[in-house]
């Protein structure tokens, strides 16, 4: 029944973390809620001044439960540094221990940067006394766990970041450790016994199970790891790391992009940033419109992105299933952005042909009129071109155009009160600027703008006044 289906995929993940029995797995709902439980039980047991050891680049979820049992307990918080090179320093570790350090805490692999960490080797730094705890969140994904190698106590992950169902998360802990950790939430499931004034508690892992087991999530972790246990997990790594390479070649590219990560001891991520730094939430909604998923923001790393001295980094994340043709399009489509971005600054002449590319690229009527709107505010008003005679007609924001003959060709300027008529203005006379004036009589600017949605979006009042520039530019 529901029961076997649950103890089979216990098994099933003892298998997937290299446990030697399935009573070391805890289901929880996910690594942050195994680490609160960690942080709660744990830190009961020490005594005021005791320390716990952390690093900088850890994720919130290894921070704030730790900040929250030390303030609770009046204990010390203690934190490796980060490496120049991205990763925590392990080399500056030694150097935290002291009599009073009882638990390490640290990432298998950094969620922002990718970087992972030589976990095998901590053990070694800290001895057998002290507690070590891995957040392997980031990890399982990418590097197959082994936990009798690691020599952890503890060690957390969750079922999404391995392909796998929300809401569930693995717990590993060693025998005698999870049988001294004591229980945290109370109810159902997790009772031998209960009076009216006592509870016996069940032994581990069901002390720590209390009420309705997430079963249906359950029977999605057992077919994923199933599925995990299929795949030719090296191949996977090999792959992973081959396009992580190539990506950060690619950005490497780019004059304007930092980058933060490094591509050597990845697990898959590129982490970098527009070097204007307001613009990575413009670039991130430029790639979206491309379907290109990104993330834009602190990634629950706020310490290590202070650490690195920049308030938001974008986060690409390499899978199993990213292809070369993905990494060329995310490529290809941050070359579009800066391309747009010369363009829109207003470095180029007022009708840069290449405006008319830029607006291609564009792919809704947001983005498009937020172009048009930039391309307006970057053209310089024109006194001299306010008279009436250059005037036209029709529109309802004041617009004046001038129209010069040189040699059979019209060359234009002009200018407007309004920002987005100015900007308008700017792409259609893009179209026929430096043309005779047979050439502009036959020009089909209708079915351009229809085919930019830019007819359909206009409000009358400027559609009339684009109506009445074309007729004008058609009258020459």
């Amino acid at each position: 029944g529901a029961t076997e289906l649950q103890e089979q995929c216990r098994q099933q993940a003892a298998d997937f973390l290299g446990a030697a029995s399935r009573d070391q797995i805890v289901f929880t709902q996910g690594s942050t809620d195994g680490l609160n439980l960690l942080a709660a039980g744990l830190c009961q047991s020490l005594e005021p001044g005791d320390e716990i050891i952390l690093s900088e680049l850890e994720h919130h979820a290894n921070l704030v439960p730790w900040q929250m049992a030390a303030q609770r307990h009046q204990l010390k918080l203690r934190f490796v540094p980060l490496h120049p090179a991205g990763h925590i320093d392990l080399d500056a570790l030694p150097t935290l221990l002291n009599a009073r350090s009882r638990i390490i805490s640290l990432s298998g692999a950094s969620n922002t940067l990718g970087s992972l960490t030589d976990i095998k080797r901590v053990r070694a730094l800290i001895g057998p006394e002290r507690i070590f705890i891995v957040d392997a969140a980031q990890l399982a994904a990418h590097r197959r766990i082994d936990v009798d190698q690691i020599d952890c106590d503890f060690l957390v992950c969750s079922a999404h970041k391995f392909f796998g169902p929300d809401g569930l998360g693995l717990l590993y802990g060693k025998p005698a450790q999870l049988q001294a950790l004591p229980a945290w939430r109370g109810g159902g499931g997790m009772i031998e016994q209960v009076t009216l004034e006592h509870s016996h508690y069940a032994s581990a892992p069901h002390k720590f199970e209390a009420g309705s087991p997430a079963l249906a999530a359950i029977v999605g972790l057992a077919a994923t790891l199933k599925f995990l246990g299929e795949q030719d997990r090296p191949a996977w790594q090999r792959h992973e790391e081959n396009l992580c390479k190539q990506l950060h070649a690619g950005l490497a590219q780019y004059p304007s992009i930092r980058c933060y990560s490094r591509p050597d001891n990845n697990v898959g991520i590129a982490a970098f940033s527009v070097i204007e730094q307001e613009k990575n939430q413009e670039l991130a909604d430029f790639l979206d419109q491309r379907d290109i998923a990104l993330r834009s923001g602190h990634h629950c790393t706020a310490p290590l992105l202070k650490a690195l001295g920049c308030q938001t980094v974008l986060r690409a994340s390499i899978a199993p299933y990213t292809s070369e043709r993905d990494i060329q399009q995310l490529l290809q489509a941050i070359a579009d952005f800066f391309q747009q971005q010369s363009i829109v600054g207003g470095s180029g002449p007022e009708l840069d042909p290449k405006r008319s590319e830029t607006i291609d690229i564009a792919r809704n009527w947001q983005q498009r009129q937020k172009l048009i709107l930039q391309w307006g505010a970057s053209i310089a008003s024109k006194a001299e071109l306010r008279q009436d005679c250059r005037r036209i007609k029709g529109c309802e924001a004041a617009l004046w155009l001038q129209a010069d003959l040189i040699d059979g060709h019209y060359t234009f300027r002009h200018d407007s009160d309004s920002r987005l008529v100015r900007g308008l203005a700017a792409l259609i006379l893009t179209w026929v600027n430096g043309s005779d004036a047979e050439t502009i009589k036959t020009y089909d600017f209708e079915t351009q703008l229809q085919q930019l949605g830019l007819s359909k979006h206009l409000s009358p009042s400027r559609s009339n006044g684009i109506a009445a520039l074309i007729t004008r530019l058609r009258s020459l």
